[in-house]
């Protein structure tokens, strides 16, 4: 399993594409290493343990993530969110689900 990752869709409400990026950024230190990136100094730890942002695109109108969590009859603002997929190391997870 060495090196294999595994993808979590986020749905992320920000009013810019760096908005946006920034709050992906805070999830992706947070569901990982939990521990401010700034005092990391193990390579591994930075490029391999914490999460990677795969992707990061505004949220299309027909999204399958637009309504996940949202009260039935809703109004959305599309314009307002953005569907970031982060990937993270399988061995991280202790091959746990709730982790």
């Amino acid at each position: 399993m060495k090196d294999e990752r595994f993808i979590v869709t986020y749905r992320i409400e920000a009013s810019t594409y760096e908005e946006a990026k920034s709050i992906a950024w805070a999830v992706q230190v947070e569901q990982t290493i939990e521990f401010p990136y700034e005092f990391v100094t193990n390579p591994y730890i930075k490029e391999t343990i914490t999460g990677r942002l795969e992707s990061l695109e505004p949220i299309v109108e027909d999204s399958p993530y637009i309504n996940v969590g949202v009260m039935p009859n809703a109004v959305i603002d599309v314009s307002r969110y953005y569907v970031a997929r982060i990937s993270y190391l399988v061995d991280t997870t202790a091959l746990e689900a709730t982790q």
